[in-house]
């Protein structure tokens, strides 16, 4: 687009002279305001252009903004200064100013001397109005935070009407925290109707730059009126030729046509349309200067010939330049009546009740507005009463009606008990009751927004008469008013004025979000009743360590250390901070269980441990800066969550050094808690244990990581390598080392840049770490002193046995072998009685010694019921391969006697598995008293001697039966093998120990195996 707009044709060049500067402000938030001075102006041109751009060069570039344009003959009236907004879309950057006649690419163009900065969104200071629109003769509070950029905390605060030039709302002080107190401004001046800026100039404490921010204020249009000649309540009903003279602000731009203004009429009651009246009028200009008005105003307009207006309440309707404006319930259509008989109404049926305490804080009461029509002629007092059943506020004096019986007031309730009450209307010795209100109780805390452990006061009032109030239900937490808050027959109290002393906010969670704040009780008769209000309660970073005795905490803040101490963030220290530092950040009123980020800036650290508020709102997180991060900058540190409104940052910001090996960190044993292996934190290490080493702040190059083996005596273990970030990272093995402090280090070209110490520890192991009596097990020794003597290693704590005396080495390390003694099974200590060393910090380790019993019995016994189990099936097996050769036998009674003998068998071997049961469970039971169990392997052996002869009887059949009796035969003959070894068992069995029925219970195995084998080759053999 750039180079087709060069290549049109462009008119004869106009001409333009002068200087333009920027007078303020020298930093700008997109949408704000800047103020240039033009000196020495001409131009030929009707219209003058004005750009941002990033060059100085005298002519339009192709890359400027332009911001307006305005009439020559505007900018002549309005020099030498004039204000001109930019837009909210310009990007960050440093900008001049340029002033031309033209709208082309190439065309001259006068430029500033000067820059302004256009700040990044990070920059912005928060300004806010309350309430953002309303009419002229408004005043809005304002307040500001955030104003952390460059020099401006401590400075002022600049509050203007639109521009730089225009009317000065107020002023106030920014304090050193970059706030802005909340005050209230000066009304606000006549304008036309719609959205306007005050302009906010901050200037830093030296007064030498400014910041130009804004906020928004919408005007909107406001109607005054009275009639003719009469107090401002009504016209007269039903009559003709009433005036009403009315005035207005805030109105648009533009002319009111002549006699366009209606008046509607609604019925008092339901609000229904009774009539519209026209009205005449002369036409006018909105802010017409010949008439002496403002923008947006006019004055004394009257609007004659009404007639005939029916009773009821008026709404004025204004047209201008076709915008129809309709304003509600301006005044009354009324006529008198008889005493009694008129209308009245009120304008809400429930409210708050307001008080003055005694500390200053006000609770404002609701406002009703009381209305009435048809009072009685000689303009009677009105009376209005609140009566209920356990208070009256006694009679009122309300006001006088006006001659047509029409009037209007306005009642603030104020230390009214809560309740429901009767209102009654008197007048003229006549009452009429108008309706019920109800006084709500209502509470409000001061402040209504805050961090954890703040103080705060709770103020109610409209408590029911002698109600009491017991508990105060904070968030989550529950906190006792101690004594209990009683309303009496007042029905207000605050907890300060209560019990002696403020409200501490707990430790619950926020997150930036509302927290219902609830105080509760009963009332006189015994029913509970609770009233509430909000509490917003905002996350903070704690600058430097928590300390609470009373509940024994003590959480450590800041920037670690070589030594393992936390140096506290700005502005209670200045530490110094590397790339890859570790950070250990703790907050409170967070949101309960939301995972959180931390950032510098736009970098993000690395959370190594925490991330998340616990239900209470409290975080604590160590995090690293990130390795990437620039350094010698200054940097908000951020802690947010995913809601927007869970967000904390440290109000100073944070400096990160170049690296030096001068201020270089080491951190020995760096844990992802922060914590280090180190002797000032408490921690001992073990000859062979790994340890992470972490270095921030050395300078690029090679460095060699070394430790003192012995006082004085220095050893190599690693060169490292160090980039331009400052870090190094190592794991390291401990190596062999005398028990005691040892220092550790970071050395280049043969000087140390930084140490730290750690402590050796006395260890011993053992390989392997289960054996059983009998088994050969080697005790290794570490960290031990320098070939200390009298060592002594023990079985055991009590009357220990001693293993052997170690011979300790120069290095602190001995190595032996033992024998484990005759014992039960069990978990042991070997113990290393070292004299150096009180008993309860002898170095030792455990050995389990196995149960044999349950080794070789328990375990044989289960392989010997599965083999009795496929035993079984290989004997009903054996069933089904007999009677298959039932239709081929030659002899019947051979084969009944075969299927004899089969059944036999098979009731030999449910014996031999019941007599197996019976074992099983004696050797449970006892675990290691033989003799039950004798008993039952002799059982177990009468079993296979049954199934022995059972076997013995099936021979002479058939070819095929044949067969299978020579694999029976065969079978006979493992039995009888085993049982041989059986009976040798047995004769032994009055001397037998556990390990001999192990050798049984192991023969009987094998026999079963056989068993099995046997069958299975007979069936083949079928």
């Amino acid at each position: 687009m750039v180079a087709n707009v060069a290549a049109m044709a462009i008119p004869v060049s106009a001409v333009i002279e002068g200087t333009i500067t920027i007078t303020k402000p020298d930093y700008i938030v997109p949408g704000g305001c800047i103020e240039v001075e033009i000196t020495e102006f001409s131009a030929d041109g009707g219209t003058i252009y004005f750009y941002l751009s990033e060059d100085d060069e005298p002519e339009i570039s192709s890359g400027d903004i332009r911001i307006a344009s305005i009439s020559r003959d505007d900018v002549e009236e309005e020099l030498p200064e004039i204000t001109i907004q930019i837009p909210t879309t310009v990007n960050a950057g440093e900008y001049y100013v340029k002033m031309a006649e033209s709208r082309y690419v190439g065309r001259a163009a006068i430029v500033s001397d000067n820059t302004v900065e256009v700040l990044a969104e990070e920059d912005w200071p928060t300004i806010t109005i309350d309430p953002t629109s309303g009419n002229v003769g408004e005043t809005p509070e304002v307040e500001g935070k955030d104003i952390v950029f460059k020099d401006f905390e401590e400075g002022t605060a600049d509050f203007y009407w639109k521009t730089y030039e225009g009317d000065l709302l107020g002023s106030a002080p920014v304090t050193e925290d970059g706030e802005i107190e909340e005050f209230e401004l000066n009304p606000i001046p006549n304008s036309f109707m719609g959205v306007h800026k005050v302009v906010v100039l901050l200037t830093n404490e030296d007064g030498d730059k400014t910041l130009g921010t804004y906020v928004e204020f919408e005007v909107e249009p406001d109607l005054t009126n009275w009639p003719a000649d009469t107090p401002p309540f009504s016209i007269e009903a039903e009559a003709s030729n009433q005036e009403i003279v009315i005035s207005g602000s805030g109105f648009p731009e533009g002319t009111v046509e002549e006699d366009s203004i209606k008046i509607i009429v609604k019925d008092f009651e339901t609000g229904e349309t009774l009539a519209t009246l026209e009205t005449e009028h002369e036409e006018f200009e909105i802010g017409d200067e010949d008439q002496g008005w403002e923008d947006g105003e006019f004055l004394d307009i009257t609007l004659s010939n009404i007639d005939y207006a029916p009773e009821g309440e008026i709404t004025i309707q204004i047209k201008v330049d076709g915008k129809v404006l309709t304003f509600e319930d301006q005044l009354l259509a009324s006529q008198t009546r008889d005493p009694g008989d008129f209308d009245c109404k009120m304008d809400i049926t429930s409210g708050i009740s307001g008080h003055l305490f005694a500390d200053g804080y006000e609770i404002e009461g609701d406002t009703i507005t009381f209305t009435g029509i048809g009072f009685s002629e000689g303009s009677p007092e009105v009376i209005i009463t609140f009566e209920g059943d356990f208070y009256s506020t006694g009679d009122i004096v309300a006001v006088t009606a006006d001659e047509n019986g029409a009037w209007r007031f306005e009642y603030t309730l104020e230390d009214i008990p809560g309740g429901v009450y009767d209102v009654r209307i008197t007048s003229a010795d006549r009452y009429q009751r108008i309706g019920e209100f109800t006084v709500t109780p209502h509470l409000e805390i001061d402040p209504d927004e805050g961090n954890v452990e703040d103080s705060v006061n709770i103020y109610a009032t409209g408590c029911p008469v002698d109600s009491e109030f017991d508990t105060v239900i904070f968030g989550t937490e529950e906190i006792d008013i101690d004594p209990v808050a009683e309303a009496g027959d007042v029905g207000f109290w605050d907890y300060a004025t209560v019990t002696g002393e403020l409200l501490e906010v707990p430790h619950i969670s926020g997150g930036g979000k509302a927290v219902e704040v609830v105080a509760s009780g009963e009332d006189r008769d015994g029913e509970e009743i609770s009233i509430s209000t909000e509490f917003t309660l905002n996350p903070v970073l704690l600058v430097e360590e928590w300390v609470d005795a009373e509940e024994e905490i003590e959480e450590p803040v800041g920037v670690l250390e070589t030594d393992g101490s936390w140096t506290p963030f700005p502005p209670a220290a200045e530490p110094i901070v590397f790339p890859g530092n570790p950070v250990r950040i703790v907050g409170w009123g967070f949101l309960a269980g939301e995972s959180v980020k931390v950032k510098l800036g736009d970098y993000t650290l690395d959370i190594t441990d925490g991330g998340k508020a616990d239900s209470n709102g409290d975080l604590i997180l160590v995090a690293r800066v990130p390795s990437t991060i620039d350094y010698e900058e200054e940097y908000t540190l951020t802690v947010s969550g995913t809601t927007d409104t869970n967000k904390a940052d440290l109000d100073e910001k944070i400096y990160i050094s170049e690296p030096n090996d001068v201020d270089a960190k080491i951190f020995f044993g760096l844990q992802p808690d922060g914590s280090l292996l180190t002797v000032e934190a408490g921690e001992t290490l073990y000859v062979g244990d790994k340890v992470d080493v972490v270095g921030v702040g050395f300078e690029r190059g090679t460095v060699t990581l070394r430790y003192e083996k012995k006082a004085g005596s220095w050893k190599d273990l690693v060169d490292v390598k160090v980039g331009r970030d400052g870090i190094l990272t190592k794991t390291i093995k401990v190596p062999e080392l005398i028990r005691g402090e040892h220092e550790f280090g970071v050395e280049r070209d043969g000087d140390l840049i930084v140490t730290t110490a750690f402590e050796i520890k006395s260890k011993i192991e053992v390989t392997p770490t289960e054996a059983y009596v009998g088994d050969t097990v080697k005790v290794k020794g570490t960290g031990f002193g320098e070939e200390e003597e009298d060592v002594l290693i023990y079985f055991g704590e009590e009357e220990a046995p001693e293993l052997f005396e170690a011979e300790v080495d120069e290095n602190g390390s001995f190595e032996e072998t033992f024998t484990v003694p005759y014992t039960s099974p069990a978990r042991y200590k070997i113990i290393a009685d070292v004299p150096e060393l009180e008993e309860e910090d002898d170095p030792y380790v455990w050995l389990n010694v196995l149960d044999v019993w349950k080794k070789d019995v328990t375990d044989t016994l289960d392989d010997l019921s599965s083999a009795v189990d496929d035993l079984s099936e290989t004997v009903e097996d054996l069933k089904s391969d007999i009677a298959s050769l039932s239709e081929t036998a030659a002899s019947k009674e051979a084969l009944a006697a075969l299927s004899d003998k089969v059944s036999a068998l098979e009731s030999s071997v449910a014996n031999l598995k019941s007599a197996l049961d019976d074992v099983k469970g004696t050797a449970e039971g006892t675990k290691g008293d033989v003799s039950t169990l004798k008993s039952d392997v002799a059982d177990l052996k009468s079993a296979v001697d049954a199934l022995k002869s059972d076997v013995s009887g099936l021979a002479g059949l058939p070819a095929k039966v044949d067969s299978i009796s020579s694999a029976v035969s065969g079978l006979s003959s493992q039995i009888s093998e085993a049982s041989s070894k059986a009976d040798a068992a047995a004769a032994a069995a009055a001397n037998l120990t556990t390990l001999m029925y192990i050798a049984i219970i192991f023969s009987l195995l094998a026999f079963i195996f056989a068993i099995v084998s046997v069958v299975q080759l007979s069936r083949k053999i079928a």
